[in-house]
């Protein structure tokens, strides 16, 4: 999944960007979960609330937090 020009909705844990509603398999409720604002990310495996970006740059911004958090 690519960044486009609307706004940015990421994992809030790792920040990746293949997030969907999670299916009935990793916990979701279809149809509810994404009323719920929930979502499954591909890349951690974790039911999330995304976090929404305006831009790319405070996107970019974002990863860079959550590397240094990983450092530490």
């Amino acid at each position: 999944m690519g960044i486009d020009s609307k706004r940015i909705k990421a994992c809030a844990n790792c920040g990746n960007l293949d997030i969907k509603p999670p299916t009935f398999q990793e916990g979701g409720i279809p149809g509810i979960s994404e009323v719920a604002g929930v979502y499954y990310c591909e890349k951690c495996g974790k039911k999330t609330v995304p976090i929404f970006f305006d831009s790319e740059k405070d996107y970019r911004k974002f990863l860079k937090e959550i590397k240094k958090k990983k450092q530490v």
